[in-house]
């Protein structure tokens, strides 16, 4: 390999290196479709080419991650480099190796997908693609960041914007998850959730890659069963790390359910299979139908032949008939209406008895509220018992015995009493209910709807002007930021340009030095980089004071309204008392003030309604009495003629 081959890969694998920003040997083998090996990356590390970063003591080996340093020899704008010398004794941990290098990979991934789909990507932006130093050493500060209206913030490890050929533009970030705590999975997924709830930031999809099967089990199952994601559940897709390289389109799941997805939203893979499918089942089921269809049609055929043959009677068969209809014509007719009249008697003490019933149901369910089974219970066994014994009563009558009469007499002076009167009771307490104030429920109803309706436009409008401070707090936050860090460059530049001036000064002998002044603004500007992290660091501790009294003012607005709502509702029956006269019956008024007219009567409401009560239960128990005596009377008479 010449000099001239050995430049040209080189700058390979530094541009190579600054589209990444990280690569391991193999991953710099396969994007350049060439055997690099470790000494050749050795000679550049040595070239001050490029540097790799320092692992901690890992449980088990693992390539080193390389980033460019810059070289002026290539001609690349150096603002693409990592600004952070820093970068060169950092030592990494093995959690974020795997956030590093699996965030690497999904970019490898992303750019070959989408250049096999024709996807345009906008921009491609990983958490570590902007790292840069913070006041104290080895703390480095990570582009990319999703703030909350709470104060909470969240940088995923990776942002990413992408056209279709369609034109139709889409925002997706990247989470990785090494951690097999559920809580931290939770957390941070809610986290997302919110980011969606709140709308600050343009937000399509959250691409979750978990490090196992394992980790992603206990992850799901806790999100599905706890049901923290709602409407948004469908923004959400997860694979693992071993399930990523597999197929980058398709084996996406969803928290909507266990069916799989594709990368971009379309028709699911299972949906797909289906067509095709249907589509084949459809040939087939065509010629079944035709095939059907013409043994229907010889099936009809044969049929009708069959009904023509059965529908031709014999003459003498139809007289014979006739003379036998003769003789019991008349008895069969006056037995159809007795039976018929019989049936509607019956149906009469039937409904009556399901009126009962149903009142019975009414009352006790208001006598024991909460034990519906009780209520339920209790009328089956009074209305059985009630019905069986007037068919006792008639049984014991006809069998004549001493025994049976004293029973009888039992029967028909306590205990029939007692259950009709319960019913009656019963009865008369529905019917006052119903007749007094029929629409006093609905008054309430339609009271406590317009509590409801005013207190959520008033939660809606305390929502409307929290978000409006909060994103105003924001702004001016922002506003504050943008200020300072255009001061604080020009003041770090006119530093910088003095230090250069002093850096070398040439002496009448030819010989070079330091200016007097150098070491003074050196210390100048670490006293200047001081004071702006400080101030920094005010700006960002009053932005969250202002926060956290916004957050304050908000739940006490809240509050208020709640305690609102509270004393709306509590007035609620109050109110519905108090124009009492709407929730009266219309006919019922009209009624008595007709009568009392033309009566002359002074007739009063409850008079009349306690009156009519007594005459409706009391009507109600005596069709269920009649109708069910007459009935047990009728059955054992037929009996006896058999």
């Amino acid at each position: 390999m010449n000099q001239l081959e050995i430049s040209t890969h080189e700058t390979l694998i530094v541009t190579i290196l600054l589209h990444y920003k990280f690569l391991t040997l193999s991953q710099l083998s396969q994007l350049l479709k060439l055997e690099i090996t470790p000494e050749y990356l050795d000679t550049m590390q040595d070239k001050q080419m490029i540097h790799s970063l320092k692992n901690e003591d890992f449980s088990k080996p693992r390539e080193l991650l390389y980033f460019a340093l810059p070289n002026k020899k290539h001609g690349i704008d150096e603002s693409l480099y990592f600004q952070d010398i820093d970068l060169l004794t950092l030592s990494i941990s093995a959690e974020d190796y795997f956030h590093i290098y699996h965030t690497v990979n999904y970019h490898i991934l992303f750019n070959a997908y989408a250049e096999f789909r024709h996807i345009n990507i906008n921009y491609f932006s990983a958490y570590f693609d902007d790292f840069k130093n913070k006041t104290k050493k080895d703390e480095l500060q990570a582009s990319g960041k999703f703030t909350l209206l709470s104060g909470e913030f969240l940088i995923p490890n990776a942002t990413m914007n992408f056209s279709l050929a369609s034109g139709e533009e889409f925002i997706y970030v990247l989470d990785l998850f090494s951690d097999t705590e559920v809580a931290t999975i939770v957390n941070r997924i809610a986290l997302y959730n919110q980011v969606f709830v709140e709308n600050l930031y343009k937000l399509d999809r959250v691409i979750l890659i978990f490090k196992n099967e394992e980790i992603k089990e206990k992850g799901i199952e806790f999100l599905t069963n706890a049901k923290i994601l709602n409407e948004y559940k469908n923004n959400f897709i997860f694979k693992t790390v071993e399930n990523l390289e597999s197929d980058f389109n398709l084996q996406w799941m969803s928290f909507d359910s266990t069916k799989k997805v594709t990368f971009v939203p379309q028709v699911s893979v299972k949906e797909e299979e289906t067509v095709v499918e249907e589509i084949v089942e459809a040939e087939i089921t065509v010629e079944e139908v035709e095939a059907t269809q013409e043994v229907q049609t010889t099936q009809e055929e044969t049929l009708e032949e069959e009904i023509i043959v059965q529908n031709t009677p014999a003459e003498e068969q139809l007289e014979e008939l006739v003379e036998d209809i003769k003789p019991d014509l008349r008895t069969k007719v006056i037995q159809t209406v007795q039976d018929a009249s019989l049936l509607l008697y019956t149906l009469a003490g039937i409904a009556a008895f399901v009126v009962s019933a149903y009142m019975e149901m009414i009352a006790f369910d208001s006598f024991y509220p909460g034990f519906i089974l009780i209520s339920v219970v209790m009328v089956i066994a009074f209305e059985v018992a009630k019905v069986g014994s007037i068919f006792m009563k008639v049984y014991i009558k006809k069998s004549g015995s001493e025994v049976n009469k004293w029973t009888m007499k039992l029967l028909s002076s306590l205990f029939i009493p007692l259950l009709f009167g319960l019913s009656i009771i019963s009865s008369m307490a529905v019917t006052a209910d119903k007749l007094e104030s029929p629409h006093a429920e609905e008054l309430k109803a339609k009271s406590i709807q317009k509590i409801q309706t005013e207190y959520e436009e008033i939660v809606a409008m305390t929502e409307k002007d929290h978000l409006r401070r909060a994103k105003q707090l924001k702004q001016d936050f922002f506003d504050k930021i943008a200020e300072f860090e255009k001061r604080r460059k020009d003041v770090i530049a006119n530093k910088d340009a003095e230090i250069e001036k002093q850096k070398t000064v040439y002496g009448a002998d030819g010989k070079t030095w330091k200016g007097s002044k150098y070491e003074e603004h050196i210390k100048e500007r670490k006293n200047l980089i001081a004071e702006f992290a400080t101030e920094r660091m005010a700006l960002e501790r009053l932005y969250n004071e202002q926060l956290e009294q916004e957050s304050a003012q908000y739940r006490k607005e809240k509050k208020e309204d709640l305690n609102y709502k509270a004393q709306n509702l509590k007035s609620a029956e109050s109110e519905v008392l108090a124009s009492s006269w709407q929730a009266q019956n219309e006919m019922v008024r009209s009624f008595i003030k007709v009568v009392n007219h033309g009566f002359g009567l002074h007739l009063k409401e409850l008079d009349f309604i306690f009156m009519l009560s007594i005459l409706v239960s009391i009507l109600l128990e005596l069709t269920i009495y009649k109708v069910f005596s007459n009935v047990a009377i009728v059955y054992a008479i037929r009996k006896d003629k058999r």
